[in-house]
């Protein structure tokens, strides 16, 4: 009992210090930072002091994925049977039998493949995926219409064509080419702790050298926080390269939130199962292909985890796994509101002349600066680190942004397109969707950093107008992120649906 007690303190801690020390780094240099404003007045040091600590933040914190070595066979009773599930809604037809070629060629084949398509009236998305899968020997496609809760809906009508012998089920995505090895490692894992409730792979992607900022703000989970959260023996399920034990399924997908993927992961840590991270890359997707897919995507991530941090607030997981699961469902948000308010706040205050405005805008500079900090270090090992930073400080404003943009309306899924036909944006073009000039949201930080400029200005405020240069910096940073975007897309070509040899 002694033992166990300790076992438990232990791990208490072991949390407790993952959740708080990047809070105490923050603290710790935010007020370093109000020390050196208050010391250093006049625009243009504020603004070198800001880009220093930026700089500095390049050379630390690595981004890249961890490696593992494949795991060791081990002989055991029982041999897992894997029943593979892939959903697919609207999606171009020759990526979808690119990622089924994939899995026909697994050196250890799948028992079971079984495709569902959800809600797709065009025949001619659906048909020949349907003609693919005719033609080979244990896949099983399925098209339903009316099919409520979108992937989470899709998947468990997967779930009831699942063969009635499998032990696991592994989902993957669409758009994901899974490596010839993944079930062979799968296996030997499973073979080695039979008792696993799940596997989680991390996430890679195709052409990442070719979108290196995107690509090492996706990298970012992977590299810390699922290694974090494996060691505390909270990992949640991300989505796909997923690898479930049949009978932790029992019960279907989860319907209460638009990221069935984490509800899914705290269902299975709630029921004493354990998730282990394969810090492995054993297979590679296709990252979205425009900035307004991009932007769709993490706010469903950001609106999703914030509706399973609910279901967590109520779970009877212990403490320190509810911090471990916390910061990775906190992982896509943005930080950026609240000292945004805090200089908007600032700027109000000093124009009526009241006292405590030159405080509030030191305070919510040095804030800002911070995070422009915490995203240039995660950037560091990039091999493109201005381009990484970039991208971090433009998706911190989106990650910001999300839930404010989900109030007055139901979250719902939305699909993240991956081919779009995108011409190259000059670089100070206007934010277009669907063609639209759209100045809000992509270009209000933009407006938003001159009016504050000009308020500093006025009031002859300098730790204003620091801040308001960094608020104004998510513009270009957007819009670099914008161009990296639409250069790769206009190179992606899809493929054919060719009938399998």
């Amino acid at each position: 009992m002694e033992a166990a007690a300790a076992a438990a303190r232990r791990r208490m801690r072991g949390a407790w210090a993952q959740a708080v020390w990047p809070i105490t780094v923050q603290v710790a240099a935010a007020a370093a930072l109000v020390a050196c404003l208050a010391a250093l007045p006049g625009t243009g040091a504020l603004a070198v002091l800001a880009l220093s600590v930026a700089s500095l933040g390049l050379r630390f914190v690595p981004s890249r994925t961890p490696t593992a070595a494949p795991a060791a066979p081990v002989q055991a009773a029982t041999e897992p049977v894997f029943s593979v599930h892939v959903p697919i809604h609207a999606e171009p037809p020759g990526l979808v039998c690119a990622t089924l070629a994939a899995l026909a060629a697994q050196t250890r084949p799948a028992r079971q493949v079984v495709v569902v398509d959800n809600n797709t009236a065009d025949p001619a998305l659906w048909q020949p995926v349907r003609d693919w899968c005719a033609g080979r020997a244990g896949f099983d496609f399925i098209h339903a219409m009316g099919v409520a809760n979108a992937k989470a809906g899709a998947l468990d009508i997967a779930l009831a064509a699942t063969y009635p012998a499998a032990t696991h089920v592994v989902l993957v995505d669409a758009d994901y080419a899974a490596d010839p090895d993944l079930l062979a490692d799968a296996a030997a894992r499973l073979r080695a702790d039979p008792t696993l409730a799940a596997l989680q792979y991390p996430q890679a992607y195709a052409g990442e050298s070719e979108v290196p900022g995107l690509a090492a703000d996706y990298a970012r989970f992977f590299a810390v926080d699922a290694p974090r959260a494996d060691r505390a023996g909270a990992m949640l399920l991300t989505g796909t390269l997923s690898v479930i034990a049949r009978d932790a399924l029992d019960a279907g997908w989860g319907t209460r939130s638009i990221t069935e993927d984490a509800e899914m992961g705290l269902r299975l840590l709630e029921r004493g199962g354990r998730v282990r991270f394969v810090p492995r890359a054993s297979g590679r997707g296709l990252m979205p292909m425009s900035l307004e897919g991009l932007v769709a995507q993490r706010r469903r991530w950001v609106v999703g985890n914030l509706q399973v941090a609910r279901m967590l607030a109520r779970s009877p997981l212990d403490g320190a796994r509810k911090l471990a699961v916390l910061r990775q469902l906190l992982a896509w948000h943005g930080w950026l509101l609240l000292p945004v308010a805090g200089l908007a706040a600032s700027a109000l205050v000093g124009a009526g002349g009241t006292s405590g405005a030159a405080g509030l805008a030191r305070a919510s500079a040095a804030a800002l600066a911070v995070e422009v900090a915490v995203v240039a270090l995660r950037a560091a090992r990039s091999p493109a680190p201005l381009a990484a930073a970039a991208a971090g400080w433009a998706l911190a404003w989106t990650g910001s942004l999300a839930p404010l943009q989900a109030l007055g309306r139901a979250p719902r899924f939305e699909r993240t397109a991956k081919f779009a036909a995108a011409a190259v944006p000059a670089p100070f073009a206007p934010a277009t969707l669907h063609g639209v000039v759209v100045p809000v949201p992509l270009n209000a930080p933009l407006i938003l950093g001159g009016a504050l400029f000009a308020a500093a200005l006025l009031q002859r405020a300098p730790a204003l107008a620091c801040g308001a240069a960094l608020v104004a910096l998510v513009a270009p940073a957007t819009r670099a992120l914008e161009r990296e975007i639409a250069r790769h897309a206009a190179a992606r070509r899809e493929g054919p649906c060719t009938q399998p040899s």
